[in-house]
């Protein structure tokens, strides 16, 4: 007798997204999203869901999913694997969704979600505005943008119509470390690069500071959210960019960069780092 399988396809998007009940799972970086908020998950129940939609026709044994993820003579793989599942339906279930792993008894675990009855719809002119903003050739020149037809040699000029002022969230900085190496690093980090970024926009974007209490951005004033995470360690410090849609967490860009720790003077690379990322944002291309 055929088993029922899951009628689970997911809805992948360009970014690599993929959309079920509600949530939107990222995998570069690796993230899943609520109603327009960041779902707090360990990366390890995020990998673990990111296999279990992978192999969602067949259930996941314990077996394999133990031999995977840790391995067979890891001490206490058994009950780590427990927790791993556990802390995965706690999110699932407190982000406002459904627990969606069924557990097959002494078996092991199956996906049993299904996708969004229709796909979100693509924010590109959403996306086009903020890179307007920035000058990006193709897209605009200075804060304004062309509409019409294409423009014929010879024929009077088009219209252009001023870009209202696009808004940008920036929660806190997160630490990706176990330890922390200078305690307000990241906070100036994230001052300088509020600054920075303020700066090269040319006044037609706003970067909004809000706390780190604040992750529902999903308001006109904010369409935007820029993430900032850095991992900090005596030798080097490694800080990420990623710009995401405050609607449902889609990633519409991203930039790393990395620079020698100052072990005498953090300042210095607090600078060098901030002003790296805001010219990496001000110049990407479309």
């Amino acid at each position: 007798m055929t088993p029922n399988r899951s009628p689970f396809s997911p809805v992948r998007h360009r970014d690599g997204g993929l959309r079920f009940d509600g949530y939107l799972l990222h995998r570069h970086p690796l993230s899943l999203w609520f109603g327009g908020k960041r779902v707090e998950v360990p990366r390890q129940s995020l990998e673990l869901l990111d296999y279990l939609i992978a192999c969602r026709e067949r259930v996941a044994t314990r077996e394999e999913l133990i031999a995977r993820f840790w391995s067979a003579e890891h001490l206490g793989a058994d009950q780590n694997l427990n927790t791993c599942v556990k802390r995965l339906r706690k999110a699932l279930i407190e982000a406002g969704g459904s627990d969606l792993i069924e557990t097959q008894s002494r078996v092991g675990y199956r996906f049993v979600g299904h996708p969004d009855a229709s796909p979100a719809k693509r924010r590109g002119g959403q996306a086009s505005l903020l890179l307007a903003s920035f000058g990006i050739v193709g897209v605009a020149v200075g804060a304004v943008f062309l509409i019409g037809a294409p423009h014929e040699p010879g024929s009077p000029p088009r219209e252009k119509t001023a870009l209202a002022e696009v808004r940008v969230a920036v929660p806190p900085g997160r630490n990706l470390c176990d330890t922390t190496l200078f305690p307000m690093f990241i906070d100036g980090l994230t001052e300088n690069l509020v600054a920075d970024l303020q700066a090269s926009s040319g006044g037609e974007v706003a970067f909004l500071k809000v706390g780190a209490g604040e992750t529902s951005f999903r308001t006109p004033e904010a369409p935007y959210v820029l993430d900032l995470t850095v991992r900090q360690m005596p030798d080097r410090t490694i800080a990420n960019l990623t710009l995401l849609s405050s609607d449902d967490g889609e990633v519409l860009w991203a930039q790393q960069m990395s620079e020698p720790t100052d072990l005498d003077n953090y300042l210095k690379t607090q600078e060098r780092l901030s002003s790296r990322l805001a010219h990496a944002f001000s110049t990407r291309d479309s």
